[in-house]
């Protein structure tokens, strides 16, 4: 770098430094600044103009100070001109000293090499150049040719001609050194002379330009100023403008949200009249199917009417038919008795012949014998005689004649009779054929009556799908409509953020040119121009301004050599210093002081009042007082920062209110734990002293102990569908009926839980819960084609499941094979097919044994019909009255899995360590969602204490009760692993804990050797699969939530698994099912929420719970006031002496083999009788109150509520279907 950089760069500033003064008179000419006390600023001055002077006229005899100064370096700079021209001259000098001697060389040269070729001869020197057109380059190289060439100098001469040539070559190069430096130094000195030439011309032009135009700026600064000032008015009316078409758009989006309010309200309106219609829809459907089962029903009857009437017209005719034989057969009786009157009056009449001749000859005869006695004496006799037996005979005649008569009137009586027996016969055949007939166009009509009813019923379930469908569409357009209008709030409140944060920026915009104006003024104002102070006469001595960072040096005199590396040095520091620390200055300056929220300095470039700002800061920034604008800086940055510093903390203590009120507010995580088969005397708490229940027990006086909890069913399936969905299953047709299973009994079938049903994790799925089903389902597994898509509980609003899909059974601990064959003879089936097979072979191999092709294919036949028949009987129940039924290997092979959403993980399921797989799962579920921070539902359901028994090798034989007990622990051991969890991980105190079981204990249980393998139901009666028995569905019940519900309290309020989704939705803060999934069809919820019961210990509402028995309702329970009223339409048929159905034979209580007491019911009040041994009298006044009131809650509810058919009636749904069945598939 050359010297007159130093002399750019101050021109530069000076340049710069004039638009900036023009900027700063015309602000201070215009308003002056207020008297406050002196800002940081107003130290920064020049070094030559010291601070703490207060004329204010700093700034402008500094910039005098600066011009004059540029004038002493005009001056210096042709003085260094001079000198530099004087080195010039000398260089010119010496210049000609070395062309003189090199012409002299050139001389001595030239004659040497003339004498030397002068001696060498004519030829060499006709050859060699004239001398006085050589140089010395080719007069040496001329030279050494001859010498190298010439043959006939002498050796004396070779040697003094090259001690001459080096001579001559160490001349020649130090000339030629001497020349070069030469021409460099006057080559530089010449650029140097013309470059400070030019620099002087252009640092004078420079100079009086900037004069020039600074008195230009001056006179025109005021004008400036009042462009300013229109402009500050333009900006403050545009800002007025922008803020009335803010508060425009204010209150259109307020209109907005209004309409969109209204518009809202209107779609809730819809929404309502759509569910009213969805539900008046619904109610229409069960009216008609009411009428459609009612016209079924009649139809049934007239058909039975019409067989009854078939039946005895067949009678009377049978009747009729026995009269008119007998008839037949005393007519035909008659007529004999008349033809042997007629053969006997025949007889009388020859008899009386024949006496008559006898007479005739007696009378002839005894007129000889009379001569010897005396004559009138004989003849008297024998008139007399004769006239008797004339009388006789005509007697005999008369009643001959009477019989004759009599026969005559009886047979034309019968014949009479007959006539009219087969009239009456005709007359009743052409009635029952009237009847039949009338009959027949009566089952007419009602066939197209029940035809128009499924019609009806067909379209008004159409019209419900197409409302639902709507409503669904509605729901949609309804959360769009809520979308937009939140969008439009968003939009709302971004408005009136951005109308806020104008008004804020305007206020800020008025304090930052308050502020502008006070650092101005700390400059101080312009001198007037007649008060400028005159130039100094005399250059200062310093020709440069120096570095803040390092002392002052005066400029020596020395020569351009050390010009070149001394000033360069330092006035390249102060440029790189100056530089950086105004770039770092003018940064923090103007981005991060922060005046007002969301406004920074960096937004005063934008407005034309402070433009001059980075210019002066630069400008001030690059000399000495770099310093104390430093200081001034630091000072605002750290005031900005504690302002910021402040604000964050305070910000900090917001966030951690926040987030101290989100976890108050934050929904309890809810964790249900069910056991399966376990009996209400079974644990410790609940009075068992023989089994060790500690976690159980833990809990129980943790939290509170519910001692008449009810489930809805006694068996598996419709018990955790009711705890699930809050309804009856027999609502949705999940119980079994006559010649049904009562349960889900396949993996691979099609029942199971509707999906129309809502259930619990579904409504806390909606609330933003994450969901998980572990352990036993028994609700379907909704498996698909070839096994695909086994969802199980995800179908249910579950996002995750693990564990069996359907439950355990016997089954999975036999050791038949697949290919079983007794031949012990227990079964016959399996003799005649083996002996029907023998018989067909031997029979083929006579008929076709010459024909081997038609032998193999007829024996290929026979075995595929001889295997699928001993398939089908063997591994399927279809010839037994348990059709559902398939054979242990099946069992064991196709229904014993676990999956994990919907990919089978074993199969067949190692039983032992099956509890403790499943607790894993759970505690590992637990440790994910703690550290998700996210509120969670676990659905755990227990293996145990089902049948089989099966344990751990570490658990067995610890109870006194055997395997049986060795499940109970077992099963307390894993509760007590996932209580564990909860609290490792501090989730304790906000977990609803529910623990219960599905029913109660299965009483009749045995295991193959003899050992029982069912629970204790207590004292009540009655055990698994009895609906109406209280041994049957009184369960162990126990609520735990730390600091909300009421611990150690045992409660004897009825409550219900129904209970469950109602109750958790409120003790988690949620709204009711309707309101949380408003999207959905509307869902009656049998159970009610006892929220109050645990919290408050409240009574419990009267209410009415029934008792189903598959869809039979065998009992109902009343609660009223402080009594509970238990009423039996139906009993169970136990053993005598005992309340089970037969002991030790793995069955259950027929819902159908049962006592009626419908017409007389049973009455008990529990709460003086609990096991039911005393009922209440009939025909007491309580009896009559209190079964008066139950029958017709039950009447009512009856016409209101239809049932549909069992699911499990449909063979094809509910048998194995080997398409759907899954599979694991290796890895």
């Amino acid at each position: 770098m050359f010297p007159e950089a130093s002399v750019r760069m101050d021109v530069a500033d000076s340049l710069r430094y004039r638009e900036a003064v023009a900027r700063l008179k015309q602000l201070l000419y215009d308003e002056p600044p207020p008297e406050e006390p002196p800002s940081p600023l107003h130290h920064l001055h020049h070094p030559h103009h010291p601070p703490g002077r207060g004329d204010g006229g700093g700034a402008w005899r500094w910039l005098l100070e600066l011009l004059h100064h540029q004038e002493d370096l005009i001056t210096q700079l042709e003085k260094e001109n001079e000198f530099l021209k004087k080195e010039v001259v000398s260089v010119g000098d010496g210049l000609r000293k070395l062309a003189e001697d090199n012409q002299d060389l050139h001389r001595r040269l030239s004659s040497t090499l003339t004498q030397a070729l002068e001696e060498a001869g004519s030829e060499s020197i006709s050859s060699s150049p004239a001398a006085g057109s050589i140089t010395p380059t080719a007069a040496l190289l001329s030279c050494l040719l001859i010498i190298s060439s010439s043959s006939f100098c002498s050796y004396g001469q070779k040697e003094a001609l090259q001690e001459e040539v080096a001579r001559m070559e160490e001349a020649l190069a130090a000339v030629s050194r001497r020349e070069k430096e030469a021409l460099t130094r006057l080559s530089h000195a010449l650029a140097l002379a013309e470059h400070t030439q030019a620099q002087t011309s252009q640092v004078r032009a420079s100079s009086e330009s900037a004069i020039e135009k600074l008195s230009a700026d001056l006179t025109t600064a005021q004008q400036e100023a009042g462009r300013l000032r229109a402009q500050l008015d333009e900006a403050e009316a545009r800002r007025v403008r922008e803020a009335g078409a803010r508060d425009r758009q204010t209150r259109e989006a307020e209109n907005k949200i209004g309409a969109l309010k209204a518009e809202r309200e209107e779609q809730e309106r819809r929404l309502t009249q759509l569910r009213e219609e969805a539900r008046e829809a619904d109610r229409k459907v069960i009216d008609l199917e009411y009428d459609l089962q009612t016209a079924e029903e009649t139809k049934r009857r007239l058909e039975d009417q019409l067989e009854e009437q078939r039946r005895h017209a067949l009678d009377a005719t049978t009747r009729l038919d026995q009269i008119l034989l007998s008839r037949s057969g005393e007519a035909a009786a008659g007529a004999a008795r008349a033809r042997d009157l007629e053969e006997r009056l025949d007889a009388a009449r020859e008899d009386t012949a024949k006496l008559l001749q006898a007479v005739t000859a007696l009378a002839k005869g005894g007129g000889r014998v009379g001569e010897t006695h005396s004559t009138d004496d004989v003849k008297s006799e024998r008139l007399a005689a004769g006239q008797e037996l004339q009388e006789a005979l005509e007697a005999l005649h008369a009643r001959h004649e009477e019989d004759v008569a009599g026969v005559e009137s009886a047979a034309k009586h019968q014949s009479e009779a007959t006539d009219a027996l087969r009239q009456e016969l005709a007359a009743l055949r052409e009635q029952l054929a009237r009847d039949n007939e009338t009959h027949r166009e009566t089952l007419a009509q009602k066939d197209t009556q029940a035809t128009a009813l499924r019609q009806e019923l067909q379209e008004a379930r159409e019209e419900v799908v197409r409302a639902r469908e709507q409503l669904r569409a509605c729901g949609g357009l309804y959360q769009r409509a809520m979308d937009a209008v939140r969008d439009k709030e968003a939009e709302s409140a971004e408005l009136l953020a951005r109308v806020r944060a104008s008004q804020q920026e305007r206020q800020c915009l008025l304090q930052e040119t308050a502020m502008l104006r006070r650092v101005i003024a700390a400059t101080g104002p312009p001198p007037p121009p007649s008060q400028s102070p005159p130039h100094s006469p005399h250059p200062v001595p310093n020709t440069h301004i120096p570095s803040p960072t390092s002392p002052i040096h005066a400029r020596p005199s020395s020569p351009a050599t050390r010009i070149l590396t001394e000033e360069t040095r330092e006035e390249k520091n102060h440029e790189k210093e100056a530089g950086l620390v105004s770039q770092l200055a003018a940064d923090e300056l103007f981005r991060n002081v922060t005046v007002a929220p969301g406004v920074t300095l960096f937004h005063m470039y934008q407005s034309p009042c402070v433009v001059i700002i980075p210019r002066l800061g630069r400008f001030l920034l690059t000399r000495k007082a770099m310093k104390w604008a430093a200081v001034a800086v630091a000072v605002i940055v750290l005031t900005g920062a504690a302002a910021d510093n402040g604000h964050e903390a305070q910000e900090t203590e917001k966030q951690s209110e926040t987030v101290k009120s989100n976890e108050q507010r934050r929904p309890p995580n809810i964790v249900i734990l069910v056991a399966d088969d376990l009996g209400i005397g079974d644990l410790g708490c609940y009075g068992n002293n023989t089994l060790k229940t500690p976690n159980i027990d833990s809990l129980a006086k943790g939290g509170m102990q519910l001692t008449h909890h009810l489930a809805a069913a006694g068996l598996c399936s419709p018990s955790r569908a009711a705890l699930l969905t809050g309804r009856y299953p027999a609502r949705y047709g999940m119980v079994g009926q006559k010649n049904a299973p009562s349960v889900v009994v396949q993996v691979a079938s099609k029942v199971g839980l509707p999906l129309e049903e809502i259930t619990l994790a579904e409504a806390l799925a909606a609330a933003n819960y994450t969901t998980a089903a572990v352990g036993k389902w028994h609700l379907g597994s909704g498996c698909g084609l070839l096994g695909k898509g086994c969802l199980a509980a995800q179908q249910h609003g579950f996002h995750h499941f693990f564990g069996l899909p359907l439950t355990l059974l016997n089954d999975y601990a036999s050791t038949q094979p697949f290919f079983y064959f007794p031949c012990d003879g227990s079964d016959p089936f399996y003799q005649i097919l083996l002996t029907v097979a023998v018989v067909s072979v031997v029979t083929l191999w006579w008929q076709c044994g010459r024909h081997p092709l038609l032998l193999f294919i007829c024996f290929c036949v026979l075995s595929t019909v001889f295997s699928i028949t001993w398939f089908f009987y063997t591994h399927y129940g279809f010839h037994t009255d348990k059709w559902w039924k398939v054979s242990p290997w099946m069992n064991r092979h196709l229904n014993n899995i676990l999956i994990e959403d919907g990919v089978v993980l074993q199969q067949p399921v190692k039983l032992e360590g099956l509890s403790q797989q499943l607790a894993s799962h759970s505690v590992g579920l637990i440790a994910k969602y703690a550290r998700d921070e996210q509120p969670f539902f676990l659905y755990h359901s227990f293996a145990h204490v089902h049948t089989p028994m099966f344990t751990v090798p570490q658990m067995a034989g610890r109870s006194a009760q055997g395997r049986y007990g060795d499940n109970v622990e077992e099963m307390d051991a894993a509760l007590g692993e996932i209580l564990a969890a909860l609290h490792e991980h501090n989730l304790e105190d906000n977990t609803i804990v529910y623990f219960v079981s599905d029913h109660g204990a299965h009483l009749e249980a045995i295991d193959e050797d003899g050992q029982r393998s069912g629970g204790y139901n207590g004292l009540f009666k009655g055990g698994k699969g009895m609906g109406a028995a209280e041994g049957g569905i009184r369960v162990p019940g126990i609520y735990r939530w730390p600091g909300h519900i009421l611990a150690g309290v045992k409660v004897d309020a009825p409550t219900s698994l129904l209970d469950t989704l109602p109750t958790i939705l409120e003790l988690a803060g949620l709204p009711p099912l309707h309101e949380l999934l408003p999207h959905l069809p509307y869902r009656e919820l049998d159970g009610m929420s006892i929220t109050d019961v645990l919290t408050k210990n409240a009574h419990a509402p009267s209410r009415t719970l029934i008792h189903h028995c598959d869809r039979n309702i065998h009992a109902l329970r009343f609660i009223y006031e402080e009594n509970v009223f238990k009423m039996h339409l139906a009993g169970n048929k136990w053993k005598p002496g005992s309340t089970q159905c037969g002991w030790g034979s793995n069955v259950f209580c027929s819902c159908y083999d049962v006592e009626d007491y419908s017409q007389e019911p049973r009455l008990y009040n529990l709460r003086q009788d609990p096991y039911e041994d005393s009922p209440i009298p009939v025909g007491s006044s309580k009896y009559n109150q209190i079964v008066g009131i139950m029958l017709q809650f039950l009447a009512e509810w009856q016409a209101r509520v239809s049932y549909p058919p069992s699911m499990f009636s449909s063979v094809s749904d509910t048998a194995l279907s080997p398409w759907l069945q899954p599979f694991r598939i290796p890895s």
